[in-house]
């Protein structure tokens, strides 16, 4: 969505291009074409969407407003490789792609529109995952490909300055003191304020957690993550660390020759969705009284969700 609330942008894998849809009226305006294999598309600022192509290991800069492209990025070494885009306003013009393919973070030129260094990580493996502590000014990107660490690198000296024995997506908390890191089975949080990244301590979550959310009640905050291997939603006290509740989420697809499973799950007033592929339906959670309001049907094979206020 557009930081000003008017427009979705929507990836349409199929047909290799980037659909607008105007939330207003809830109608397609315009169908602009990129590069195959599409997957994560970024919102750095207000004038640009930038979307990925796994195919190309390119990103496609889109104009906001005129829905023109306004350049492409190849990020990937290799020209191919699904890959993500980190970015922060601490970075200014400077944002960091990652790539499977490539065992390096690489620097990219927001205003040039070009990888201008690439930060080695090793020989092997490639980097997918990442985050950013805004309070240290440390970046982490995940080495991939069956390296298993996250490599911890310095943005204003692009240097890397620590490797840390763990994989998995981040999820900064919203006073930006925790780094949530999703594991098979457990959610570790580190000191997001340390320049050493401490571990602050490990929520064991069986099923395969995923994407991780956010909601404070009562001073306590809590983590609302989907899980892959079950059909349910975990609560995590984080100032206890400990899981406190299992909520019916419904069930997922999971092919026999997926390399990993992914469930989506987004939060917005108050409320937890996440969609159920198998059932075609969307669960809805209210985050406070931990508790599930419906399962919306949908249609089979819904994967992702998106909340829009009113």
């Amino acid at each position: 969505m557009t930081n000003d609330g008017s427009q979705l942008f929507v990836i349409e894998t199929s047909a290799s291009q980037v659909l607008v849809i105007d939330i207003e009226t809830r109608e397609i305006t315009a169908e602009v074409p990129m590069g195959p294999a599409g997957t994560h598309m970024y919102h750095p600022n207000d004038e640009e969407m930038w979307a990925h192509s796994d195919a190309e290991g390119t990103f496609y800069v889109i104009d906001t407003t005129d829905h023109e492209i306004v350049e492409t990025v190849e990020a990937g070494l290799g020209a191919e490789g699904h890959g993500k885009l980190l970015y922060h306003e601490d970075f200014g013009s400077t944002g960091y792609a990652t790539n499977v393919n490539d065992p390096a973070a690489h620097v990219i030129d927001m205003d040039a529109y070009e990888r201008i260094d690439s930060i080695e990580l090793g020989d092997e493996g490639g980097t997918h995952y990442k985050g950013y502590s805004p309070q240290t000014s440390l970046a982490y990107f995940e080495r991939s490909g069956g390296v298993g660490t996250t490599a911890v690198v310095d943005i204003e000296s692009n240097e890397v300055v620590d490797e840390l024995d763990l994989a998995g997506g981040m999820y900064l908390t919203p006073d930006e003191q925790l780094l949530g890191n999703i594991g098979e089975e457990e959610i570790r949080f580190l000191d997001a304020t340390s320049e050493d990244s401490d571990e602050v301590g490990t929520v064991g979550v069986e099923g395969g957690p995923d994407a991780l959310e956010y909601y404070e009640a009562d001073g306590t905050l809590y983590g609302f993550t989907a899980n892959t291997m079950s059909p349910d939603a975990t609560v995590v006290d984080v100032d206890e660390l400990e899981v406190v509740d299992r909520i019916d989420a419904g069930e997922i697809e999971r092919p026999e020759d997926a390399h990993s499973l992914h469930r989506s799950g987004v939060s917005g007033d108050g409320y937890f969705f996440t969609p159920a592929s198998a059932d075609g339906t969307v669960a809805v959670i209210d985050m406070a009284d931990r508790e599930l309001i419906e399962h919306v049907p949908v249609e089979d094979g819904v994967d992702t969700v998106q909340y829009i206020p009113e």
